[in-house]
């Protein structure tokens, strides 16, 4: 298991101070929360997940947001799966803002599309540099993988051997740092590795 530097949350006060706030942001992750790391693709919220969403959703004193390193296209389903009743119609009420790529678009509950959120997602040209990069460590990383979305690139190397992928990450970084200077903005990068047990 990897290590954390964070101090455990007291449930107990965070469930009082929920009650007591007169608002509320939930910010939510799908990969690694709500789903299972490495879920397959097309995953869909499960019906007590789903419940919860619109329920929070629906709670005037809320602001959730739902953030995922998958695309716009898989996010756009994942909210309409939440902005939906059992019967098809409408949820009433059901305000979800969402991000996309990590980040790299974003959507207002009010909006009825992604926007870009950052300059990496107006400009494409640092994507060939940094996938070369990505793609050498992926090569040297048995049980990794290189996912390409629009703008973001994410590597997966949960599966890997893990004193080997911290360090072919560590060497990752300063290589896109390397690459980044010629072709402006940085890249966004999104490492990802999961528990080992």
């Amino acid at each position: 298991m990897l290590a954390s530097h964070a101090q455990p949350l007291d449930l107990g006060e965070l469930g009082r101070a929920y009650q007591r706030a007169k608002r509320r942001l939930v910010v939510v992750g799908v990969g690694g929360t709500l789903f299972e790391a490495g879920a397959p693709p097309g995953q869909l919220f499960t019906p007590s997940q789903k419940a919860l969403l619109q329920r929070l959703a629906s709670d005037t004193s809320v602001s959730l947001v739902i953030v995922s390193s998958r695309s716009r296209a898989r996010m756009k389903e994942l909210l309409e799966q939440v902005q939906e009743n059992e019967d098809g119609d409408a949820c009433e009420g059901c305000d979800v803002n969402a991000l996309a790529e990590s980040g790299v678009y974003g959507r207002a509950a009010s909006a009825e599309h992604f926007e870009a959120t950052l300059q990496a997602a107006q400009d494409g040209e640092w994507l060939a540099p940094a996938l070369e990069v990505f793609r050498y460590f992926e090569e040297r990383t048995p049980e990794s993988q290189v996912q390409v979305r629009e703008r973001s690139i994410r590597w997966v190397y949960g599966a890997s051997e893990r004193k080997l992928a911290e360090q072919h990450a560590s060497n990752m970084i300063e290589a896109l740092e390397k690459v980044a200077p010629r072709t402006p903005p940085p890249p966004h990068t999104h490492t990802h590795t999961h528990t080992h047990t």
